[in-house]
């Protein structure tokens, strides 16, 4: 069976919280989707119920939760361990991982990896940015999800457009240039309309509002674009 969605599961879970219950549950996982443990999110997903596909880490993280790490990750059929002393982050492997499994991914949803420290969140923000600009991803939609916020990556080498569904009146979104310059921006259904424009580095696209919600696009024509809606 062909997986059409990998979903990662980070660290910053709180199986415990019902905002992140129903967050997990919204995405109304399938057998067709491959699922990968990150580190410490190798347990969040498990307390959650969930049967991991793969597991990335060098288990510093889940090591503070488990005596026998390797008892626990016994169960899943695809295992990626690195030393602690690595160039790369743990979020960097997991997308390496599901670049080797698959290349024809409809969506790569990372779930668990928003908030905490800031370095940490710029580095995932960046090590997105590198991914979308893989050749081989050519129509994958990439987001991170936590409860107060999804994030979209997109690139026009793969995703250069976006309707924006189960969003309401008033809520707040944000556009960002993850490339130098973004050509011929388009914001339709928003406070702050935008009709081809060019989008640098900067606030310009700080805090939009929703005004049309059932007809609330965002599209490009060159670059790389950043897009977070606030939950």
């Amino acid at each position: 069976m062909t997986k059409k969605r990998a979903i990662l599961f980070g660290p910053l879970i709180d199986p415990k919280s019902k905002k992140w219950i129903e967050l997990v549950k919204s995405l109304k996982l399938t057998s067709k989707d491959y699922l990968v443990g990150v580190d410490l999110g190798v347990y969040q997903a498990k307390a959650l119920g969930l049967k991991l596909d793969g597991a990335v880490g060098d288990w510093d993280g889940l090591s503070q939760k488990l005596k026998n790490v390797d008892l626990f990750l016994a169960h899943i059929s695809n295992v990626d361990t690195y030393l602690p002393q690595k160039d790369q982050s743990d979020f960097a492997l997991s997308l390496k991982h599901v670049l080797a499994v698959s290349n024809n991914w409809s969506e790569v949803i990372a779930v668990g990896f928003l908030g905490g420290r800031l370095d940490h969140h710029q580095a995932v923000i960046q090590e997105l940015h590198r991914f979308i600009q893989k050749q081989k991803l050519k129509s994958t939609l990439c987001l991170l999800l936590s409860p107060e916020l999804k994030v979209f990556a997109l690139s026009s080498q793969s995703v250069n457009k976006l309707q924006l569904t189960n969003v309401k009146k008033g809520q707040i979104i944000s556009v960002f240039p993850l490339s130098s310059k973004v050509a011929g921006v388009r914001l339709k259904g928003m406070k702050y309309p935008l009709n081809q424009e060019t989008l640098q580095m900067g606030s310009t696209g700080l805090s939009n509002e929703v005004t049309n919600a059932k007809q609330c696009e965002i599209s490009f024509i060159s670059g790389q674009l950043l897009v977070m809606v606030n939950q």
